[in-house]
């Protein structure tokens, strides 16, 4: 098999041909696959070049444009199950122009919604490790160690940093300290293999003492 090169004549044989022959020593894999036995150039006049250049161009634009058009069909709301960071950018697109009717509403507040959820999940479970930690130094006093200082230090630190990004979580912390401190019990009770019965009702500790982050049961 024959691969034919085609080059126009104001190009040199002397430069391409060994540069082809180079480059198929190199890829001998590729060459054997295709069985490629040498290299025939093969000329045209540059005004032919010119003009199959001009209808190549012509014809990447019709393509580009028709995938253009494609894509602007796509719904915003059908975008969300499509590609969900496309229906972010395009969301913020939209509302930067005041194109609020093609915007997909209905999942953009629910977006917004689980957004405020997770952080509120997850400041519970940030106290919950507190608290469930504060159980185990004081009714473990023969087990505590680094880890278990390092654990506290870093779940207070996540706790005050969402408080600092947004102060409203301060009321979602208080609202769920009791909760989160049966959960915390039942954990200790697990950890520990002491029964839940040993720990308080009610948490033997403050809110103010567990974000505290220099405070350590006795």
């Amino acid at each position: 098999m024959t691969f034919f090169l085609v080059i126009s004549r104001n190009v040199s044989t002397d430069v391409v041909c060994p540069a082809v022959s180079l480059l198929f020593a190199k890829t001998r894999a590729l060459r054997q696959s295709f069985k490629i036995q040498q290299v025939a150039p093969l000329f045209w006049d540059y005004r032919d070049t010119a003009s199959i250049e001009s209808e190549f161009n012509s014809k990447n634009m019709a393509i580009a444009s028709n995938q253009t058009q494609a894509q602007q069909k796509i719904s915003h709301q059908d975008l969300y199950e499509q590609d969900f960071c496309l229906w972010i950018d395009q969301a913020v697109k939209l509302l930067s122009e005041n194109r609020l009717s093609e915007l997909d509403r209905e999942n953009l507040i629910e977006e917004i919604a689980s957004m405020g959820r997770s952080e509120k999940h997850g400041l519970e479970s940030n106290l919950e490790v507190i608290l469930m930690h504060l159980l185990k130094y004081r009714y473990q006093p023969e087990k505590r160690s680094n880890s278990w200082l390092s654990t506290l230090f870093e779940h207070r630190r996540r706790l005050h940093k969402a408080f600092k990004t947004s102060p409203s979580l301060k009321r979602h912390f208080s609202e769920e300290f009791n909760d989160c401190y049966d959960t915390a019990r039942k954990f200790a009770a697990i950890e520990t293999g002491i029964s839940m019965d040993a720990f308080p009702l009610t948490s033997p500790f403050t809110e103010t003492q567990v974000l505290d982050e220099d405070y350590f049961p006795e």
